[in-house]
C-alpha cells in the first residue's frame, strides 16, 4: 500500500476514533448511581462493560501497530472487572485515544497489514459502540423520571 494511502487511512481511523470516544464519554455521563452497570437483560452488557471491551480491543490495536505482545489476557478482556466509574472510563478513553493517535500517525507503509487489522478491529468496536447507544436509550426508557442528558442524534 503506498505511503499516501496508508496515511489517509490512518487519518480516517483517527478522526473516527476521536468522534467515537467523545460520544462514548457522553454516553457514560448523567446516569443515576448504578447506571453504568445497568444491563437491559440478565446476560446483557452494561455501558461500563461495553466501554471496557472497546478499550481492550483498542489496546490490542495499539499492541498490533507497535509490535507488542498480541496475546489475549482473558476470555472477558483485561478490564472487564475494573471499577465502573465514568471519570475513570473517560480518562482511559482519552489516554488510549492519545496513544492510538500517535501510533496511527506514524504507521509506515510496510506495516499496512497491521493497519488492515486496525481497520477490522475498529469495525468491531463500531458494533459495540452501537450497543452502547442502544443501552443508553434503554436505560433512559427504564428510568423515565430522569431527564435525558444524552443527545447524539436528537
Amino acid at each position: 500500500m503506498p505511503n499516501r494511502t496508508v496515511n489517509a487511512v490512518a487519518q480516517v481511523l483517527i478522526a473516527t476514533m476521536d468522534d467515537r470516544h467523545k460520544d462514548m464519554a457522553a454516553l457514560l455521563t448523567g446516569l443515576l448511581d448504578g447506571g453504568l452497570d445497568w444491563a437491559p437483560a440478565a446476560d446483557g452488557n452494561s455501558l461500563a462493560d461495553l466501554a471496557r471491551h472497546i478499550l481492550d480491543i483498542e489496546g490490542h490495536v495499539l499492541r498490533e501497530l507497535s509490535g507488542g505482545d498480541l496475546a489475549w489476557s482473558g476470555a472477558n478482556g483485561t478490564q472487564i472487572d475494573a471499577p465502573s466509574d465514568a471519570g475513570v472510563l473517560s480518562d482511559l478513553l482519552e489516554e488510549v485515544g492519545q496513544e492510538l493517535r500517535l501510533v496511527l500517525a506514524e504507521v509506515p507503509a510496510q506495516n499496512s497489514a497491521a493497519l488492515v487489522v486496525a481497520f477490522e478491529e475498529f469495525d468491531h468496536c463500531a458494533l459495540h459502540y452501537g450497543q452502547m447507544q442502544l443501552t443508553r436509550h434503554l436505560w433512559e426508557a427504564a428510568n423515565p423520571g430522569v431527564a435525558s442528558r444524552y443527545a447524539h442524534w436528537r
